[in-house]
């Protein structure tokens, strides 16, 4: 088997990559221009490499990397890059052990993880006895190999409007698919039951929905089709989608953190309704964004996002501090008046730090676009 293979060819190509990779217990590199782009890693080895980085000396750890050496340095990463990353990244979630692990290259090591052939198939098996459901993707960072162990799954289908005619009914399923996912793929899931709000594991999305399709070509640029039994529906959405022209990969993750920011930025300023709660869970996602593009450090827990940014220089201490505050507060099962009168006085703290956050990652792409050219 190559020990090196360009990142087009490894997405055509993925599920039988997963599976060499599983047998002969050999790492893959992933390029991309020739550059470094990923390692497909044996689950089994990353454990126990994870383990040596956690109680062994740095020259064991190197010598528990003999066995990746030369694909390692055939691609062009060095050593510390590997150590560092096997040091820092998360195990994968309960359910996902007889993957591989992708580690995703980013500024100085491999600190994003991907497994996704669980994620397909669950959605596949649960989707497939919903007759109504004509169409479901894999989107997000999980189709994009943007992942970390923040990330939740997000699916889009497309509904027949004759067997599910109204929107209550589209999003009771929706709902619903939810629920099963959760519980297919995050067995373990268990949060407090005044924290739950800040992490949704899976996320559905109803693509054909009125209040989807002003972002549908956004959402479906980077979407992976999972379940296709209705082609003609499929080429049909996404007609509907692209009526406009496709945007590449990266105009549609652009326009996602800036749907994000702008979104925050009117419903601090009253011209959108929401609960407190999903405007801070927002907040989170787009931080998480921004973490990933920026090629931050990831944090353990979601709710310490906004710290990285801060620490980094992307936003200022007030708007860390307020967003820390104001979900330690929600996160409590009694929030009383004054707590809430607090908490709205200062809502415009969350438009500044959208704002904040979206002007780091505007100048972050301005910057690869000239140096690109």
């Amino acid at each position: 088997m190559e020990n090196i293979i360009n990142v087009e060819n490894a997405r055509r190509i993925l599920g039988d990559l997963i599976s060499r990779v599983n047998k002969n217990k050999q790492p893959v590199i992933i390029t991309r221009r020739s550059k470094e782009k990923a390692i497909l890693l044996d689950y089994d080895e990353h454990v126990r490499l994870k383990a040596l980085a956690e109680k062994a000396k740095e020259d064991r750890l190197i010598e528990a990397l003999e066995k990746i050496q030369q694909a390692v340095a055939e691609a062009g990463i060095s050593y510390e890059a590997v150590a560092e990353a096997i040091r820092e990244v998360r195990l994968p979630r309960q359910g996902h052990s007889h993957l591989p692990v992708l580690f995703t290259c980013t500024q100085g090591g491999m600190k994003m993880l991907l497994e996704s052939e669980k994620i397909i198939s669950e959605i596949k098996r649960h989707v497939q006895d919903r007759p109504q459901v004509a169409v479901a993707y894999l989107m997000g960072s999980y189709a994009g190999g943007t992942v970390t162990p923040l990330s939740d799954v997000d699916v889009g289908i497309g509904l027949y409007p004759s067997l599910c005619p109204n929107i209550d009914d589209a999003l009771d399923l929706a709902a619903a698919l939810e629920y099963s996912l959760t519980e297919a793929l995050f067995p373990g899931y268990d949060p407090e039951p005044w924290a739950e709000w800040l992490f949704t594991p899976v996320e559905v999305v109803v693509l054909n929905a009125p209040h989807t399709l002003s972002s549908l070509p956004w959402i479906q640029a980077g979407a992976l089709p999972v379940h296709t039994p209705d082609h003609s529906f499929k080429v049909e959405l996404e007609k509907l989608a692209f009526r406009h022209g496709r945007p590449t990969p990266e105009e549609a993750t652009i326009a996602a953190w800036r749907l994000k920011a702008t979104w925050i930025v009117r419903t601090a300023r009253g011209q959108v309704f929401t609960s407190y709660e999903g405007i801070l869970r927002t907040c989170l996602n787009l931080a998480h964004r921004a973490v990933v593009r920026l090629g931050l450090p990831v944090p353990e827990e979601r709710q310490h996002l906004p710290l990285v940014l801060y620490r980094a220089g992307i936003i200022t201490r007030r708007a860390a501090s307020f967003i820390t505050e104001a979900i330690n507060v929600l996160c409590h099962d009694r929030v009383d008046f004054q707590a809430w009168e607090y908490l709205h006085h200062y809502l415009h703290l969350l438009a500044d730090y959208a704002l904040q956050v979206e002007d780091a990652l505007e100048r972050t792409v301005k910057q690869q676009q000239r140096l690109a050219r």
